[in-house]
């Protein structure tokens, strides 16, 4: 899997349409961030300080009581497939947008998946739908929170670029 400026992301195996035995992920510039093994659910590697070069803002709670929700893959492999399946809607095309930013607020369940999604101050225009539909879409890609040992919900906030 490759991101749209051709930089490796990520590498592993199908079975039947389902990501099969450990994953490799990668950040932009093409260093080991995350190894995953999705037979059993499993991090097994996380290497923050290479995402934190970045996304320096993000707070990597990680202690023997707490921990926040990670994207499977970290967060360049999540940006990158966010980037990869967002479409600019036709009608859109040749309209003075300009660029065009938003805040998708979502919680991650404790199943791994994301739900609730809702744009931060809406303007309900094209964009923000299209944002919601690839959010949405994203099933099964986040290892959960925990608090004292317990998986917990957790609200996130999503940035999207068009």
């Amino acid at each position: 899997y490759y991101s749209t400026k051709n930089v490796l992301m990520a590498k592993g195996y199908y079975n039947n349409g389902s990501k099969k035995g450990i994953w490799e992920y990668y950040s932009y510039a093409g260093n080991l961030v995350q190894k995953y093994d999705h037979d059993k659910d499993s991090l097994l590697l996380y290497d923050t300080l290479e995402e934190k070069k970045f996304f320096p803002y993000l707070q990597y709670i990680n202690s023997p009581n707490k921990q926040v929700a990670w994207p499977i893959g970290g967060y360049c492999n999540l940006y990158s497939t966010i980037e990869q399946q967002l479409q600019f809607p036709a009608e859109m095309w040749g309209k003075d947008t300009g660029v065009y930013d938003l805040k998708l607020s979502v919680l991650v369940e404790i199943n791994g998946n994301t739900t609730q999604v809702k744009v931060i101050n809406p303007k309900g225009n094209l964009f923000e739908k299209e944002a919601v539909k690839v959010v949405e879409s994203l099933k099964h890609s986040w290892i959960p929170a925990k608090i004292n040992h317990q998986l917990v919900g957790m609200s996130y906030i999503i940035p999207v670029h068009f």
